[in-house]
């Protein structure tokens, strides 16, 4: 079965006062409370979802955003690449033998 692929960045705030309830719970973390609301509610719709969270003092979404652009042209550029010489072919000073 075939699926549609989403890169997802999102920044989670919890109010200080709902922190404290959870961090007083036995065996949970925030970050595991943040996972399990985010991960129970897309499963609930049908998402598969590999999710990861750390808590962070400030937003990083903005440079995060840009680090994924750079990956997904890397990706892109290593895909073209492959197209371009195949898997098996040697290039050595510019001279490329099968």
């Amino acid at each position: 079965m075939g699926y549609k692929r989403f890169n997802v960045i999102i920044d989670v705030r919890l109010d200080d006062e709902k922190y404290k309830k959870v961090s007083e719970w036995e065996g949970v973390e925030p970050t595991d409370f943040v996972r399990s609301v985010i991960q129970d509610h897309a499963q609930d719709r049908g998402l598969l979802v590999n999710i990861d969270v750390t808590e962070s003092d400030s937003p990083l979404v903005d440079k995060l955003k840009e680090k994924r652009s750079e990956f997904m042209r890397e990706d892109a550029m290593n895909e073209i690449e492959q197209e371009i010489m195949g898997n098996n072919i040697n290039c050595v000073g510019g001279n490329c033998e099968d």
